[in-house]
């Protein structure tokens, strides 16, 4: 599977990111910010998206580094604490109605 790297988290990166995931491409989803706005929701289900949140393009990682290695693992061999989430794990599907109602005071973004 293809895996593609958007910098950004506006909404044209997450209409990118939609569009890519639905022509079968898997998404990795960078951002200086802990998550995307809302758009997200509008993604399909499944692991093809990878969120890599609070990371800081050229002083995290480089696009080289973010073109040529694992961004996961050579940001976690730095120490670099960052947020993340994938599209979930299809033996333990996550009830994200649940996880909505238990924090409605706290912004939550969901696919």
């Amino acid at each position: 599977m293809t895996r593609v790297s958007i910098v950004g988290s506006a909404a044209t990166s997450l209409q990118t990111a939609e569009h890519l995931i639905r022509a079968g491409m898997s998404v990795d989803l960078f951002t200086e910010e802990p998550a995307p706005f809302g758009l997200l929701n509008n993604c399909p289900d499944g692991g093809a998206l990878r969120l890599f949140g609070n990371i800081r393009i050229g002083v995290d990682i480089t696009m080289d580094e973010i073109l040529h290695d694992d961004a996961e693992a050579l940001l976690r061999a730095r120490g670099v604490a960052y947020t993340s989430w994938s599209g979930g794990c299809p033996e333990n599907p996550i009830d994200w109605d649940a996880v909505i109602e238990r924090a409605s005071l706290v912004p939550v973004v969901y696919l």
